[in-house]
């Protein structure tokens, strides 16, 4: 009996924390993102649209432009990410996740493998949400392999619902 109240309690736990993990269910806005290659800093304006699947499990869509050294690139890139409420703050989560991401770029096209770690808060007040994340990245092609060890985000968006 005491093995059965002890795991009722843990799952009661857990869902009651699934369900304040998030404060919206949809948002769209604008996401900056901040790298450094070959030694030049890199930034990139992109539109973001961030969707729960459930109440911790998110995916956000990424597309944008940069520009380095005269050259225009086109970035796509998704993430799945979940989501952990800090108790302390309302309407403050923190998340770990990562995805794909695919780079246009005179012609040639680039792969990369993202992760993102950060902080995700919804305003209680007005229906924005605000994210900064650290986002490192390896770009498996072309080739020669790269490792991105810094790289950071910013995103402002409008909630939908």
């Amino acid at each position: 009996m005491k093995k059965f109240t002890i795991l009722l309690v843990f799952f009661v736990a857990l869902f009651v924390t699934q369900l304040s993990a998030q404060g919206y269910k949809s948002a769209i806005g604008v996401r900056s993102l901040s790298t450094s290659i070959s030694g030049l800093q890199v930034s990139s304006y992109n539109v973001s649209g961030k969707l729960f699947i459930n109440p911790r499990n998110a995916v956000e869509g990424v597309v944008g432009f940069y520009s380095v050294l005269g050259y225009t690139s086109l970035n796509v890139a998704a993430f799945y990410q979940i989501h952990t409420s800090i108790t302390k703050v309302e309407g403050l989560n923190w998340y770990i996740g990562g995805g794909p991401g695919i780079i246009l770029a005179s012609g040639s096209l680039g792969i990369q493998i993202i992760g993102n770690l950060g902080l995700d808060y919804k305003f209680k007040e007005i229906p924005l949400n605000v994210s900064i994340d650290f986002t490192p990245s390896l770009s498996i092609s072309p080739s020669p392999i790269q490792f991105f060890p810094v790289g950071f985000g910013f995103a402002a968006r409008y909630v939908l619902n």
